[in-house]
């Protein structure tokens, strides 16, 4: 029979595990997860502007915001087709209208940079021009 010590040890040690420095905003077929460095008002505002300017798709898609020195690091975790897909001159020109938009509108005139990450957000495999 275990210990009243091994036991609390345990408990302690999921109760650790279960606990996470992200926070979210869960809408139809998003998540928004951020963290301490992002208030919620800028999550709000993030998770409407992804809305309101039709790039939340039929598929649930997850996307981590991050505070990066001075700047923000919008994570997106790519599809397999996109994995695959070697972004256009015109597709990356149409990125920095994106960043110049969410700069402005949700994040008071810092600079943000898309990123696309790895599954659990934590190695940038390609951050978008």
């Amino acid at each position: 029979m275990p210990n009243k010590f091994s036991v609390l040890v345990l408990f302690f040690t999921l109760v650790g595990c279960l606990q996470s420095n992200v926070n979210k905003i869960l809408s139809p077929n998003l998540e928004v997860q951020f963290d301490k460095a992002i208030t919620l008002k800028q999550a709000k505002a993030f998770t409407k502007f992804w809305q309101e300017n039709g790039f939340v798709g039929k598929k649930q898609q997850v996307i981590k915001i991050q505070k990066e020195k001075s700047n923000f690091l919008i994570c997106l975790i790519p599809t397999q087709t996109e994995k695959k897909h070697v972004l256009t001159f015109e597709e990356k020109l149409a990125i920095k209208p994106l960043q110049s938009g969410l700069a402005n509108t949700v994040f008071g005139g810092v600079d943000v940079y898309l990123a696309y990450t790895d599954d659990h957000f934590q190695n940038p495999i390609l951050i978008l021009p």
